[in-house]
């Protein structure tokens, strides 16, 4: 995988095994109270898993985020842990589907906290489709109008991703590098508006600062929505790490 192709640092060393007497051990205490410790393992598990069916299919995860939301919410599902799913459009209240993404809640010291996950973040960070004024040009040969058979050059601006404007702060690349490299964030204020603020200005090229909103009215602006019913092919999603750790000991 090439580590160069993203506007922020991918770290492979988060490629590592897991322990699943470890995670077994979470499951038991999901409906008690974990620590904050516990949920990051757990949730950067998910993530894996998630990811580990969708990557050999596409490195970047283009276009993937709906198929990553309907795994992630097979996977929730089995652990019987309270979820949604939302799509960006309608936090920046725009009419196009854009990115998909779920939202978990898991108990953490005693209260319930919110995650927002997203495992292909990073199809919105690669360094390509994160310049300023970005276009492309298309080439085609001359037509039944044309004198000549001349290639014709059309200029088309495309829209700047979301890892350019996260880049422009110190805050926005430091929450731009965790979600590229752990594939979820703490639904906070501070997080949202960051997160938002950059979808508003990918989708709006030229919106003024007035415009964008905070942290709080984006996520006053999340429109829950349910997973599509179409059937998830990859049955291994389905499996909880007790029942992982029961396949492996039952293989050995």
């Amino acid at each position: 995988m090439e580590t160069n192709k993203y506007i922020f640092k991918l770290n492979l060393s988060n490629e590592k095994e897991y322990d699943y007497n470890y995670l077994s051990y979470i499951e038991n205490k999901l409906h008690i109270s974990l620590t904050e410790k516990e949920a990051l393992y757990l949730l950067k598990w998910i993530v894996y898993r998630c990811q580990s069916i969708l990557i050999p299919q596409n490195s970047t995860l283009e276009y993937m985020c709906e198929d990553a939301a309907k795994l992630v919410s097979a996977l929730l599902e089995s652990l019987g842990l309270t979820h949604y799913t939302f799509n960006i459009n309608s936090v920046i209240q725009s009419s196009f589907t854009i990115h998909e993404l779920t939202i978990v809640e898991i108990i953490i010291n005693g209260e319930i906290t919110k995650y927002v996950i997203d495992p292909t973040f990073r199809q919105f960070l690669i360094k390509d489709n994160c310049l300023p004024n970005r276009t492309i040009v298309y080439k085609l040969k001359g037509t039944i109008n044309c004198t000549n058979n001349n290639d014709i050059e059309y200029i088309t601006k495309m829209p700047t991703h979301p890892g350019y404007y996260l880049s422009l702060t110190k805050e926005g690349t430091l929450l731009g590098t965790q979600i590229l490299n752990e594939g979820f964030f703490k639904l906070t204020e501070d997080n949202m508006k960051l997160y938002g603020d950059s979808f508003m200005k990918y989708n709006s090229q030229y919106i003024s600062d007035y415009c964008l909103k905070s942290g709080e009215e984006y996520i006053e602006d999340i429109i829950i929505t349910t997973p599509s019913s179409t059937m998830i092919s990859n049955k291994e999603i389905y499996l909880t790490p007790k029942a992982l750790r029961k396949r492996m000991c039952n293989n050995e």
